[in-house]
């Protein structure tokens, strides 16, 4: 995939999209990964402001990515204005992932009509498995699969 990311039609669909997604309201940007950070690095309408690389929150390195989120926290905070009727003085991430430290994708930002799990994945953390989200990538063929499970 990354050898497709600084093809011409691939760079001009990517940069209008994000162009589209940009005006005057904009104070960061967060590039979540390599394949983001590469795209964001691409993009040559980028605005002036801040930039926050962070590893995918996929990453298995767990200390490399508390740490890397944490500083990106206290970074935003500093320059990105919270909503109305937000509070960008809540606890930071710590030194280990905690239950707290996970929140459901507000149902505002889902498609029409998914299913109410969707977007919460807590029942996966308090099962007895031990797993963090309910999608993963079976080896060797983390490439090209996902492997995503429903609540039963």
């Amino acid at each position: 995939m990354k050898d497709r990311l600084d093809e011409p039609e691939q760079m001009q669909w990517r940069n209008a999209v994000f162009d589209g997604a940009t005006d005057t309201a904009l104070q960061a940007v967060v590039a979540m990964g390599f394949m983001a950070q590469e795209a964001v690095r691409l993009w040559s309408a980028r605005p002036q402001v801040t930039l926050c690389e962070v590893p995918h929150p996929s990453s298995h390195d767990t200390a490399e990515l508390l740490n890397a989120w944490r500083d990106a926290v206290v970074q935003l905070r500093a320059v990105v204005t919270p909503d109305d009727d937000g509070d960008n003085t809540g606890p930071n991430y710590g030194t280990d992932f905690q239950e707290s430290d996970y929140s459901a994708i507000p149902r505002c930002d889902l498609p029409f009509g998914a299913p109410a799990f969707l977007g919460d994945d807590a029942w996966v953390r308090a099962g007895p498995s031990g797993a963090q989200n309910s999608v993963g990538r079976p080896s060797p063929d983390d490439q090209h699969t996902l492997i995503w499970k429903a609540p039963s």
